[in-house]
């Protein structure tokens, strides 16, 4: 029988068996089994199919001329075995392309039925996972950190192969980093669905922020309670309003820009009941909602207001001015 050289041989071992040097060549007939060690294979001129030893005999190791699919029971008759192609140093299976337009998949896991695919590795390379034959709540793949590990559980890479796009870390953060120009996640929900649900996680932290380019300071945040912190300005500490802006100091807290055929007022306070009690319209006006005179005084300050039509201010000290009559 055709034997390698002893520095150059597949590493094919079956669990619990061992195996010393595996034999290949072109055979007519199978060796003798006294003389054969268990692994040992070679390919049968006769039958036209690659033959494995398994310690006791001879077994068609199923890759057939006719490209039958692989049956595991044909190489192996005694249950549990494992097959190890390759060592410790080098690649244990490579798997190429017929050519360049192949379409067949590369590498298949088949159903027990033979024929629905389970799983697979396209000519391209893309992986294809179906768990519609699986058991209900079957998780179609999972990916197990290491005790210790400190790089990502899964990373999308770029063409170049080395700059990632996106990644999962160990700690099943998200970080997605997309080439320039492109929306880094992009949410198109059917009508009537959320395109983001938040839950909060406690009452001490913010339930989403915006951060500057360095890292270093919050630029929006929604606290847990729903309020929201706008601003470079300052941290979102516990704001004390349902809309905190905390502007830079040459930046405008607050700006309200008409649309170019606009004819809404550019703000408004309402009531609870919805009423308009303060507006202020697309051509600068002032409006305020007739009220009665205040029954305090503003210890530091005073109010202006407006009762039947004329315009009034109760001072500190309680002393009322018309300012204008109706």
């Amino acid at each position: 029988m055709p034997v390698v050289d002893p520095d150059y041989y597949l590493g094919i071992t079956p669990v619990p068996l061992a195996l010393g040097p595996i034999n290949v060549g072109a055979l007519d007939a199978d060796p003798d089994t006294a003389s054969s060690n268990a692994g040992d294979f070679y390919y049968n001129t006769t039958s036209g199919k690659v033959r494995m030893f398994n310690g006791a005999s001879w077994q068609d190791w199923s890759v057939l001329t006719n490209a039958a699919r692989v049956n595991a029971s044909n190489i192996f008759t005694s249950a549990p075995q494992v097959v190890k192609i390759g060592n410790d140093s080098n690649r244990g299976l490579d798997i190429w392309r017929n050519s360049a337009t192949q379409s067949g998949a590369l590498f298949s896991l088949f159903q027990s039925d033979g024929s629905t695919v389970l799983a697979s590795f396209g000519a391209a390379g893309n992986l294809s996972i179906r768990n519609d034959n699986g058991a209900a709540g079957t998780v179609p793949l999972s990916v197990t950190a290491n005790a210790t590990q400190s790089v990502n559980l899964f990373q999308i890479l770029a063409s170049d192969n080395s700059t990632v796009r996106a990644a999962f870390s160990s700690a099943g953060a998200l970080t997605v980093s997309p080439s320039a120009g492109t929306a880094a996640l992009q949410i198109n929900p059917p009508a009537g669905t959320f395109a983001i649900n938040i839950k909060a996680g406690d009452t001490s932290t913010a339930v989403f922020k915006l951060r500057n380019t360095t890292d270093s300071a919050d630029l929006y945040a929604i606290s847990d309670s729903g309020k929201i912190v706008t601003g470079s300005g300052g941290g979102i500490g516990s704001p004390n309003a349902q809309v905190s802006v905390n502007a830079a100091a040459s930046t405008v807290g607050i700006a309200v820009k008409l649309g170019s055929s606009g004819s809404a007022d550019l703000q408004q306070w309402q009531s609870n009941a919805g009423t308009v009690l303060m507006r202020v319209t697309k051509d600068a006006w002032l409006g305020i909602l007739n009220s009665t005179a205040p029954s305090a005084n503003l210890t530091n300050g005073g109010y202006l207001y407006v009762e039947s039509g004329a315009l009034k201010y109760r001072g500190s000290s309680g002393t009322v001015t018309t300012i204008t009559v109706a």
